[in-house]
């Protein structure tokens, strides 16, 4: 994990660090805030600019929305038309994503599967391809 603050010609440790501590104490991750200040400077002194900063950055979390990000790698299944009932179940437990079905002579299928998921997965498709229950299954380099 990257972090990085940066007073930017505020007294030492009175900008950065407080929007830091905010952004930490949320619980987010990937984000960026930037907070300008147009008065206050001498007049605020160092606690002030530190509630300044730090309370500005907690209210921008606060109304920020939120998007939860899954990493994923994407496979794809050739099976036979009889085999989609089970594969759908099988990828819907996994938490798949993004399904893409493609019905020719054989039905294929392509879905981000979450990172967490990819084991099981691959050990449960390699046991329906031995079974001859799906055709084949490859994951896909992204």
């Amino acid at each position: 994990m990257q972090e990085y603050s940066s007073d930017d010609g505020e007294p030492s440790g009175t900008a950065g660090k407080p929007i830091l501590n905010a952004i930490k104490r949320s619980g987010l991750v990937n984000v960026m805030i930037i907070v300008t200040r147009y008065f206050g400077g001498v007049k605020l002194g160092t606690r002030g600019l530190i509630d300044a900063y730090g309370g500005t950055a907690e209210k921008a979390l606060a109304l920020a929305g939120r998007v939860e990000k899954i990493l994923t790698a994407p496979i794809k299944i050739s099976l036979p038309y009889n085999s989609m009932g089970s594969i759908s179940k099988i990828l819907e437990a996994s938490g798949a994503q993004n399904l893409n079905w493609n019905y020719q002579e054989a039905v294929n299928v392509i879905a981000n599967i979450p990172a967490d998921s990819l084991e099981k997965i691959f050990g449960e498709l390699e046991e329906l391809k031995a079974r001859k229950i799906i055709f084949e299954w490859e994951k896909i380099s992204s």
